[in-house]
């Protein structure tokens, strides 16, 4: 039977990490995407031979703005996925080395996100065969982009009620996942 395959050797070749964080408000994800992203920075600057630039896509208001050593550029509604496939785009052709997107969930769920997309457009299951190509693209440039980003994403909390050996009620918050699409975090290396 013959093929169209051709085995080749596998060399390992400049690869664009894709990094998610997810955490319940609070949990730190805008410090720690900087942290990581500054890390990085430091030892692309080593192989580079030149300082690496981080950028901030930023959804989170003012939050983007406390802590500084990289540029931002800010985002804001309507969060249609279409704005972060530009945000990508500007970052590659301003030539960042590294794109810290703060956050991705209102690509989903902020206002002018995917969820409200599919309610203007009907608010039925079929309304999603216009809204998931658009969101698929974003998907598709973060996956395919010549740049590291590290997408933070805002966590979905539920509470358990917990009775201590005393009696003692507590409340304790769970993270169960990330606010955006079911399966968007596979998208990251």
């Amino acid at each position: 039977m013959a093929t169209k395959f051709k085995a080749k050797k596998a060399v390992r070749e400049k690869i664009y990490t894709k990094i998610a964080l997810m955490a319940p408000s609070g949990g730190g994800k805008t410090y720690t995407g900087l942290v990581l992203a500054t890390g990085m920075a430091n030892e692309l600057s080593k192989v580079l031979g030149r300082s690496a630039r981080i950028l901030m896509a930023n959804t989170e208001g003012a939050r983007g703005y406390y802590y500084a050593n990289y540029d931002i550029i800010d985002l804001e509604a309507p969060f249609n996925p279409e704005q972060f496939v530009e945000a990508i785009d500007y970052a590659v052709d301003e030539k960042y080395d590294i794109l810290l997107m703060d956050s991705t969930s209102p690509e989903w769920e902020g206002a002018g996100g995917c969820l409200e997309l599919q309610q203007k457009a009907g608010g039925t299951y079929q309304a999603w065969k216009t809204i998931t190509p658009r969101h698929d693209r974003f998907i598709n440039k973060l996956a395919t982009s010549p740049i590291h980003i590290i997408g933070t994403m805002r966590g979905k909390d539920q509470y358990e009620i917990e009775k201590d050996d005393r009696g003692k009620t507590s409340i304790k918050k769970l993270g169960v996942g990330a606010k955006q699409r079911d399966g968007f975090e596979y998208e990251f290396t």
